[in-house]
């Protein structure tokens, strides 16, 4: 085997987005819940021309896109806060329908900061911060 094999074979064994063929880098990376990876750019462009519904290797469902999520999160997470604001409730016990509008705004969220949605970034570190209808964790707000 000689120098230009061992180039070919890194360069082969690059992982490369499936829609555009560039290398990946893992700034600009997104994984979608099937686990495949593509450019954040390449899913959002797609998304434009209305391929919305489904991974484009595997045809699973998407999620909706991290604009989208985090409205939808950030809705629910008003009402939940309202309840607490109002001093009907205490972010340490909210009532069993309010810990799972929590617990759906928490993934939510998630879903829209692992493609790469700075706002829903910083509302995860800032209920994890605070405690808010989760438990406190100084690691978990300083992971996301």
């Amino acid at each position: 085997m000689n120098i230009k094999d061992d180039v070919a074979k890194e360069t082969t064994a690059e992982e490369k987005c499936s829609i555009c063929l560039d290398p990946l880098k893992e700034s600009s990376a997104v994984t979608l819940p099937c686990t495949h990876v593509f450019h954040a750019t390449c899913v959002a462009e797609l998304r434009k021309f209305g391929i919305q519904q489904a991974c484009p290797l595997c045809r699973i469902p998407l999620p909706p896109g991290p604009e989208r999520a985090l409205e939808e999160a950030t809705r629910r997470f008003v009402v939940v806060s309202q309840l607490v604001e109002r001093g009907r409730a205490s972010w340490s016990t909210l009532p069993e329908w309010a810990q799972q509008e929590v617990n759906a705004v928490v993934a939510i969220w998630q879903t829209a900061a692992n493609q790469g949605d700075t706002k829903a970034q910083y509302n995860l570190g800032a209920m994890y911060a605070n405690g808010y209808g989760v438990a406190l964790s100084d690691m978990e707000a300083k992971h996301w």
